[in-house]
């Protein structure tokens, strides 16, 4: 329960109130909630509820750990299809490794996998990626995510150094 309270607190579904013991949904977590179709298992998410997620990520690629990690992958991925598609795993766990500045934490090969098996299912869920035989597609919703994320990034630089005066 604790590790889905935090994934849900990291992707701002919820909050823990100031006392401790109660959490309640964040306005994007109800938005969440109204989206689910009673009909489907309580985990299994519908194409609403990850639209509403994607744009989420999309606005605040930063936000929190786990939605870094998800704009990692997907970014991570995009710039290694440029000489490979579809990417195979093995060059996925280096590169996506050094990307998130975990070099000194994820050392062992197992680190690296759990840590790109995480963020990649997650962005599976999100209809962003999809996975076949140790290797990852960019789906066309995955391929408008990053230009999009890119398109933010991109305004924001602009937007800081319009700000400042260089010589």
């Amino acid at each position: 329960m604790a590790n889905q309270l935090r994934f849900a607190t990291e992707l701002s579904l919820v909050r823990r109130q100031t006392d401790k013991a109660i959490w309640s949904l964040t306005d994007l977590g109800i938005r969440y909630v109204a989206e689910r179709d009673k009909g489907l298992k309580s985990d299994a998410m519908t194409e609403g509820q990850r639209k509403l997620l994607r744009d989420h990520i999309v606005k605040d690629p930063f936000a929190s750990p786990t939605i870094f990690g998800i704009y990692s992958i997907l970014d991570c991925l995009f710039t290694l299809a440029r000489n490979v598609y579809p990417v195979d795993e093995s060059m996925v766990l280096p590169y996506f490794r050094d990307t998130c500045g975990k070099r000194n934490d994820w050392k062992a090969q197992r680190s690296m996998m759990y840590g790109v098996r995480m963020f990649s299912n997650y962005a599976i869920e999100l209809g962003l990626l999809a996975k076949a035989d140790k290797r990852f597609l960019i789906t066309p919703e995955g391929i408008r995510f990053v230009l999009l994320l890119q398109l933010h990034k991109g305004i924001a630089m602009v937007d800081a150094v319009g700000h400042h005066e260089f010589l």
